[in-house]
């Protein structure tokens, strides 16, 4: 059986992307290539330390990223305008809009760590596979509004007390060391476990985190999916929810997992609220989407600002579900299940 990684590399490269079939030729339309989202991971702490904990628990080194994968989502729903790039499912979709900021699928997003008091510049891993919209999206349409930002974690794990501890270690799903790309670091003890994330199952792989405009999801919410059968093409439905959804959070991720880029999985699910829409104007103007004199509170022009994925590292594991000796790792979750401190900001440049 091909192991997933290797998978990941055939997928085909993605942009701006809508369901329905599209296939890779897109690629070949024209685009405007100025057109980018500028992103970063920051690490930022906010938590004092407390001199109780064990020292292998407080000593984290870094956060390490197996793979990444960053999508913005547009939800367009019955819009037929011209839309640019793939959708890998059977089940196509009028929907969505995406912008890829950053595409899994090769080395450039493998294997990263974000340290304390460090960043990741996403954009530069891009490795030119994140491509602009299509011109026809900017003339016809014009702007993106940011509905959803996903960060998608493959195989996670953690630095901690000089010895690494999670995925990709010992051999397994890697043939070389987790931390090959930090010569400080490459030559770390590393010993193999599946770290688990608070509200979801255990022994799982990824994580689709969604930022997601707090006037559809006003706290956060754990989802998990399962595939159902009977269906073809097959469908996700909703397994498990860490809070009741409404009719109309239901009809939204059935929406997204269903018709989203199929490109990986969408079953353990993090849905966090941010202050959204964000509205990207495509043409550089600078004028409002729908006219007026003032932009939006939530509005900017194409590379004139930057999301920044924040993370605090300084309490991020559950030292009651935690064994180091076996090795078991949990990370530590706020009440509603969000780890490592996680939040989404846009800021001018």
């Amino acid at each position: 059986m091909m192991k997933r990684r290797d998978w990941m590399r055939m997928v085909c490269v993605g942009g701006l992307l809508l369901g329905g079939g599209v296939g890779c030729d897109l690629l070949q339309s024209a685009r405007s290539p100025e057109l980018k989202l500028p992103t970063r991971f920051v690490e930022k702490r906010q938590s004092a330390q407390a001199g109780t904990l064990q020292q292998a628990l407080t000593s984290i080194q870094g956060l390490y990223f197996g793979e990444l994968e960053l999508v913005a989502y547009d939800y367009r729903p019955g819009v037929t305008i011209p839309q640019t790039g793939q959708h890998f499912g059977g089940n196509g979709t009028r929907d969505w809009s995406y912008w890829v900021v950053l595409q899994s699928g090769h080395d450039a997003a493998r294997d990263n760590v974000l340290q304390p008091g460090q960043q990741i510049d996403i954009s530069a891993l891009d490795n030119g596979y994140s491509t602009p919209p299509e011109q026809d999206f900017v003339d016809q349409v014009g702007s993106f509004d940011i509905d959803l930002f996903e960060v998608y974690l493959y195989r996670t794990g953690v630095i901690s007390n000089n010895t690494y501890y999670g995925m990709n270690a010992d051999g397994n799903g890697s043939p070389v060391h987790p931390l090959h790309k930090y010569p400080a670091l490459a030559s770390l003890d590393d010993h193999f476990c599946a770290p688990e994330f608070p509200g979801q199952p255990s022994n799982i792989q990824d994580v689709n985190v969604f930022f997601v405009r707090s006037d559809w999801f006003p706290r956060s919410v754990v989802v998990n999916t399962r595939q159902e059968a009977t269906t073809s093409p097959p469908r996700l439905v909703i397994d498990h929810t860490s809070i009741p959804l409404t009719p109309d959070q239901e009809s939204l991720v059935l929406s997204l997992v269903n018709n989203g880029t199929q490109r990986r999985f969408y079953s353990n699910l993090l849905f966090i609220p941010f202050s959204g829409p964000v509205s990207v104007d495509l043409t550089g103007t600078g004028t409002p989407v729908g006219g007026g004199t003032t932009p939006a509170p939530h509005h900017y022009v194409a590379g004139d600002f930057r999301i920044s994925v924040n993370f605090d590292l300084s309490d991020i594991i559950d030292e009651s579900a935690t064994d180091l000796s076996v090795p078991r790792v949990r990370y530590k979750g706020d009440a509603q299940h969000v780890p490592f401190g996680l939040s989404v900001s846009f800021d001018p440049l």
